[in-house]
């Protein structure tokens, strides 16, 4: 998943990125940012669907779907 920096460029991690060039994030990284996914290392396929029965809200949906 690829995006263009904005007008004005952007830092990241101190390195200045300037405006229209292509950056990305590795799926790798995404999918174990402990922000986005608790416990990242666990399987657990319920985190796409929400099902209160087991605890799993909507909200915590939106919040893995907003990852990417």
């Amino acid at each position: 998943m690829a995006c263009v920096v904005g007008k004005g460029g952007i830092v990241v991690l101190d390195a200045h990125r300037s405006e229209d060039m292509c950056v990305g994030v590795p799926k790798f990284a995404i999918i174990h940012d402990a922000d986005a996914y608790p416990n990242p290392h666990t399987y657990k396929t319920e985190r796409w669907v929400m099902d209160p029965a087991k605890r799993v809200s909507e909200e915590s949906v939106e919040r893995t779907h907003r990852a990417f």
